[in-house]
């Protein structure tokens, strides 16, 4: 191969992984997810727990911020929080 296909692939390959890793990220209502306080990058190590959560998106405002509550109990005071710390979670119940 010539460098100037070399070249133009590494490129190709560039853009997809800048295109999937920037993509939007898009939340409904009554959509699980685990959130990632900013407090929480310092220090970390290898087991311990990053992701918080389980929540449900209760509201989705126009700015790319959400109104989250919690799974197991009810809110008074629920949290706004940017779309950027958020990611998807799966979440299912199991009936005892």
């Amino acid at each position: 191969m010539q460098v100037v296909e070399i070249a133009g692939i590494q490129q190709w390959n560039t853009t997809l992984w800048n295109q999937q890793k920037n993509m939007e990220k898009l939340f409904s209502f009554g959509d699980y997810v685990q959130w990632l306080p900013k407090s929480n990058k310092s220090h970390l190590r290898k087991f311990i727990r990053k992701w918080f959560g389980s929540y449900i998106v209760q509201y989705v405002l126009q700015i790319n911020i959400v109104l989250l509550v919690t799974i197991e109990k009810f809110e008074v005071n629920p949290m706004l929080i940017n779309v950027n710390k958020l990611k998807p979670y799966k979440y299912m119940e199991f009936d005892v």
